[in-house]
């Protein structure tokens, strides 16, 4: 996990981001490394940032290479808007054989396909044994249909999860059949073995397959990818997030996740992202998880309360009870979102619009400041609790803005930079130069 935050106003951007991340062994124990670069400048020439979250690999390639790998492809290029960046670095992400090859690409497919389908047969096993529990022997054309059940069941759910917007399903189908048909059967037949599955049920399991691919429903492995910065013809920054997952076929699974512009209508904002339950608590004045239990006793409380009343009413008939407890419960919804309501406007008026009205005319320095300290909070929070300290480390923060381009506040190195002067003659040569 980690902790990052975007502060803006209308001169800059300010990124800051924590350096842990965690790593799982095959035996899930966790390792947490507090060395991580997570913030980058995707340009080199341009005033754009990134930042990444979540996994930290694309397709089993370190996010870091994949920015740096990427800087070439934009060299000098440059955009009116910083949503032409990110439409730029996205298409690169989708089209680049070089850091994703296709044989990686399909082996990538194949092993999320096999943990999927496992998944499923796991549910198919685990139907069949509580029914033998139950009612001793289960005939083989018992277990097909708890597979077809099961498969059908799990189609279903996904079903909810609408095709991408950038992506046209009939023709990535066929596409998907056409490339990857042998490699998805392969998988059906190693995870199902010799359990029975109906024409209907393969044919879904290959729905299945391509649904992974281009539906909005992401693996608990995908990253955050968080793109700020000034498009060439935009006098205020803005701010892009996106989920990212994986690609097939010409295609990355993604979506954006949150868009944030700052203009003369809305002079600053401050984004969180992953860990952020404590940014919440500042910015709101109260815990989200804290505030979420108060409304849901209150709600519990509001539902209960008419007929603890109509107990100490005796005289009222069943039928005037009923009525009562009915005309009372209506009035207690409008109460409930009364009070939600309520809470919200003094939140926002109290907490919230204070902070962002002082961060709309902070200078550079200090919205690096403010970026900086809001990690520090969920990184102490962290320290003294007995969760894992997911976030730690040092702290990266850059500045993004119009003039100055993306400058370093803050910058760790694993080398000492003054014994390395060759690092900083590299960075800045020119794409195709000599050596």
């Amino acid at each position: 996990m980690t902790a990052e935050i975007a502060a803006l106003n209308k001169l800059a951007v300010a990124l800051a981001a924590d350096s842990a991340v965690t790593v799982m062994s095959q035996a899930r124990q966790a390792k947490i490394y507090n060395t991580v670069n997570k913030l980058f400048a995707l340009s080199k020439y341009h005033p754009v940032g990134i930042m990444v979250y979540g996994g930290a690999e694309l397709m089993g390639v370190p996010w870091e290479t994949v920015v740096k790998m990427y800087r070439p492809s934009l060299h000098t290029k440059r955009f009116d808007t910083l949503e032409g960046y990110a439409d730029h670095f996205l298409k690169f992400l989708a089209d680049d054989k070089v850091i994703v090859s296709p044989k990686q690409e399909a082996q990538f497919l194949k092993d999320t396909l096999a943990d999927f389908y496992e998944a499923l047969v796991a549910a198919v096993t685990n139907n069949v044994e509580t029914s033998m529990k139950k009612g001793g022997q289960v005939t083989l054309q018992q277990v097909g249909q708890v597979v077809d059940d099961l498969v059908s069941k799990s189609w279903e759910s996904w079903q909810k999860a609408k095709v991408l917007e950038h992506i046209r399903e009939k023709p990535f189908y066929k596409e998907v059949v056409a490339t990857h048909g042998a490699m998805i059967n392969e998988s059906i037949a190693n995870a199902f073995q010799k359990l029975p599955i109906s024409p209907k049920a393969r044919r879904t399991l290959i729905d299945l397959a391509v649904g992974l691919l281009c539906r909005d429903r992401f693996s608990e492995e995908h990253s955050g990818v968080v793109i700020a910065g000034f498009g060439d013809k935009e006098p205020y920054p803005s701010l892009l997030a996106y989920v990212v997952d994986l690609r097939a076929c010409g295609k990355l699974k993604y979506r954006q996740d949150q868009k944030v512009t700052i203009g003369a209508g809305s002079g600053s904002a401050i984004v969180p992202f992953a860990q952020y339950e404590m940014v919440d608590a500042f910015m709101r004045g109260i815990d989200p998880r804290f505030g979420q239990a108060i409304l849901n006793s209150v709600e519990r409380v509001l539902q209960v309360l008419p007929e603890r009343l109509v107990k100490d009413l005796p005289d009222l008939t069943a039928e005037r009870q009923a009525e009562f407890v009915a005309a009372a419960r209506h009035a207690a919804e409008r109460l409930h979102d009364e009070y939600y309501k309520g809470m919200r406007e003094l939140s926002a008026d109290k907490f919230t619009a204070p902070v962002l009205d002082a961060v709309e005319s902070l200078p550079k320095d200090e919205l690096a400041a403010v970026a900086e300290e809001l990690v520090n909070l969920t990184k102490f929070k962290r320290r003294i609790s007995m969760d894992q300290e997911t976030v730690g480390g040092p702290i990266d923060v850059a500045v993004i803005s119009r003039g100055d381009g993306l400058v370093w506040i803050k910058r760790k190195h694993y080398f000492e930079p003054g014994l390395n002067p060759h690092f900083v003659a590299n960075y800045f040569r020119e794409v195709g130069e000599d050596e």
